[in-house]
């Protein structure tokens, strides 16, 4: 079954926590070998990347962000270029 291109799916990765510079940050690995080199980001987009299960859209996304950090809101834009750098960096199903 392909991905849905408005619910994103973040693929099978492997996940693990990297300090940089006194901050905790997250490394991720492929475990089929798209790409050599880990990705890391920090553990806030982690977060958010791990939110992408193939059953949410970028509005799910944004109300998700809302409640759980404390009313702040995330503009639609930001989260599509997020999704589309994952997508880039081959980090999406």
């Amino acid at each position: 079954m392909s991905e849905d291109p408005l619910k994103p799916k973040l693929r099978k990765l492997d996940c693990f926590p990297l300090e940089q510079n006194g901050e905790v940050s997250i490394a991720l690995e492929d475990p089929e070998k798209r790409f050599t080199e880990a990705r890391v980001m920090s553990k806030k987009a982690f977060w958010l990347a791990s939110l992408l299960d193939g059953t949410r859209t970028i509005e799910d996304l944004q109300a998700e962000y809302e409640r759980n950090s404390g009313g702040k809101t995330i503009p639609q834009e930001a989260l599509e270029k997020f999704v589309s750098d994952l997508r880039d960096n081959k980090l999406i199903d």
